[in-house]
């Protein structure tokens, strides 16, 4: 593709009809937007497919539900939130995500790994105030890991230390 067969328009703000943006196209008139946009919620810079109904792609905003930055999922891209309060939200389009493999087979896989997790540690006083059952934690205070189980915290290991007898004939 020759340098003659992509442009880029610069689109200024021209009143209340529309908002200013930049639209890159190419020479199979495929065009891609930046643009700042108005919504209920507040403004976002927006990097779309182009058109009223485009895709967004991904969005940087001051909105007032707390949104800092959005990934915008589709066929192939997982959503990626990232709001003001520190969450980060993570939904993969096929339901699944990897670290290190590139075929994840369940919610959380990290079988192409050579690493470990580390668990979410503190004392009896650190426990999350969230009951919700399945949590799990290493617990400084008594040395041990620990899930929420039926509305409790329980050990998971109770007995770490390995026992071996020999006999003699």
């Amino acid at each position: 593709m020759a340098n003659s067969d992509k442009n880029i328009k610069i689109i200024p703000n021209t009143g209340s009809t529309s908002d200013p943006k930049i639209e890159f196209t190419d020479g199979n008139n495929s065009t891609l937007e930046l643009a700042v946009e108005d919504n209920t919620s507040g403004q976002q810079l927006a990097f779309k497919t182009s058109g009223i109904s485009g895709t967004n792609i991904f969005a940087i905003s001051n909105i007032d539900d707390g949104t800092v930055f959005n990934l915008s999922g589709s066929d192939d891209v997982p959503l990626f939130t990232v709001e003001d309060n520190r969450e980060v939200r993570l939904v993969p389009s096929g339901g699944y995500v990897g670290i290190e493999t590139s075929g994840p087979e369940t919610a959380l896989d990290m079988s192409g790994s050579k690493s470990s997790l580390t668990l979410p540690n503190g004392t009896n006083a650190n426990r999350p105030d969230s009951e919700n059952n399945g949590q799990m934690r290493y617990n400084t205070e008594t040395g041990s890991i620990e899930a929420r189980v039926g509305d409790t915290w329980v050990d998971v290991v109770t007995d770490y230390q390995m026992y071996a007898s020999v006999s003699f004939g």
